[in-house]
């Protein structure tokens, strides 16, 4: 079968005419080629410049977009399975693959009308084939931070955030917008981090962390520690006490009784605001390893848990209204796996598709050269 379609049939009888060239194209007019240009919803504005041939990679062009369609199917396959290993995991969030196409040419026939009309006609539409695409590519993959189920397990050092229905207004009369929420967390090196998975720990330190060793942080930058395993008293009150975490993030131990459970000095034992940040726009976070994440948005769509504030103390208002921590519950990966299955299918279709097209390129380039060649 021949590589190209519509009324083109053979190389002699057309030219290829772009509107823009890249420098490193060679210059022919002599030789036959396609006539060319921008496809994006309007004709493109001529004149043009003549270039190029129907030799090399120009023959070949549609190999090339079937090629372009496999990489993008195989990477969009590999973010699906990234996807579904994870279905497991507390607080994962998908990522969804985006889709961007190359420019498109647009085709037109220039043998009856001759090299000196061929800006004229074009500008008029006649003699117009049609646009060729050149491929896609996967351009980026988008976090989606919908809201997971929550799995209540009744332990106390598991906490959930619930953010579906969560609006902020940056400032008095301003529009509400919807907020994400993360923990706050301290990495090993010191680097502050966030997280969404509330499955926490107490690391030998007493300290509460994150089964990878991230140590949570409070209002105030700190990391939360929750006795002294040094201290025999501390940790017996930590043993007889109960741990509490409000709805607004406020942590403490208390006793039977519901008081805080104090120290020596009379100072309470456990008594902090956790360390909560309200992403305006959830895309600036960008994900690493652990379920963490790190922040490169702007500066001012990234609202801590901070009373002190405007934003903060409406943030806690928020919190308290909405149930927006949740202990003895933990957040579920937002995964759809049937929905995921069904993706999964469809990009290895789409690859085989692609792959059946360069199949046929690959047996039309043998018979031409192993064939037509030796007529």
């Amino acid at each position: 079968m021949s590589p190209f379609v519509g009324d083109v049939v053979t190389a002699s009888s057309v030219t290829m005419v772009e509107d823009k060239v890249d420098e490193t194209q060679t210059e022919s007019s002599a030789q036959p080629g396609f006539a060319t240009g921008r496809a994006q919803g309007e004709r493109t504005s001529l004149p043009h410049r003549v270039v190029g041939s129907l030799g090399g990679n120009r023959m070949i062009r549609g190999l090339y977009t079937a090629v372009s369609g496999m990489v993008a199917q195989e990477r969009r396959y590999e973010t699906l399975a990234l996807n579904a290993a994870n279905a497991q995991t507390p607080g994962y969030k998908v990522e969804r693959p985006v889709q961007r196409a190359f420019p498109e040419m647009l085709l037109a026939r220039t043998r009856e009308i001759g090299s000196a009309a061929i800006p004229q006609r074009l500008a008029m539409g006649q003699a117009v084939i049609g646009p060729l695409t050149t491929g896609v590519y996967v351009q980026e993959r988008i976090g989606d931070f919908r809201q997971g189920d929550l799995v209540e397990t009744g332990s106390p050092l598991d906490l959930a955030l619930y953010d579906d229905r969560l609006y902020l207004t940056l400032a008095e009369g301003g529009v509400p917008q919807k907020a994400t929420l993360f923990f706050a967390v301290a990495r090993p090196d010191g680097a502050v981090r966030y997280v969404r998975a509330g499955r926490f720990a107490v690391d030998a330190d007493g300290y509460l962390a994150t089964p990878s060793g991230s140590r949570v942080l409070d209002a105030s930058g700190a990391p939360i520690r929750l006795y002294n395993p040094a201290d025999p008293a501390q940790a017996a009150a930590y043993a007889t006490g109960e741990l509490r975490v409000d709805a607004d993030g406020r942590v403490r131990l208390v006793d039977g009784r519901g008081q805080l459970v104090r120290g020596p000095g009379g100072q309470p034992l456990v008594d902090r605001l956790l360390g909560l940040v309200a992403a305006m726009d959830p895309h600036g976070m960008v994900r690493e390893g652990d379920g963490h994440y790190r922040w490169e948005g702007d500066e001012d769509r990234l609202v801590p848990l901070d009373p002190a504030t405007a934003a903060g103390a409406r943030l806690r208002e928020a919190l308290r209204a909405q149930g927006g921590v949740r202990q003895g519950f933990y957040e579920a990966s937002n995964l759809d796996p049937a929905q995921t299955m069904v993706d999964l299918m469809e990009a290895l279709r789409a690859y085989e598709a692609n792959q059946r097209v360069v199949q046929a390129y690959d047996q039309t380039l043998e018979k031409l050269f192993g064939e037509v060649g030796k007529v």
